[in-house]
């Protein structure tokens, strides 16, 4: 056997160790699903109401509008932080 063929075959292995997701997953597919289309909501709703926020205040002014996205991007990031 050759180096090519030895790594050709270890890869091989380690692909089918990989593909069989029951011995290595810790949580379903459907288990994630449930778990990311709520969050995928959530912040499709954190930005909408940013710019709903942003359009209310657009009549005061520039520094309004500033102040409102500025606050409303520290406000988003501590959502996804925490």
């Amino acid at each position: 056997m050759n180096f090519h063929s030895t790594i050709c075959s270890i890869s091989a292995i380690l692909l089918r160790a990989i593909l069989k997701e029951d011995d290595f997953m810790m949580f379903s597919r459907r288990d994630l699903s449930k778990l990311i289309v709520p969050l995928i909501i959530e912040s499709l709703l954190g930005v909408t109401i940013g710019m709903l926020d942003s359009m209310m205040v657009s009549n005061a002014g520039e520094a309004a509008v500033s102040g409102v996205s500025l606050v409303d991007t520290i406000n988003l990031l501590l959502v996804y932080l925490f």
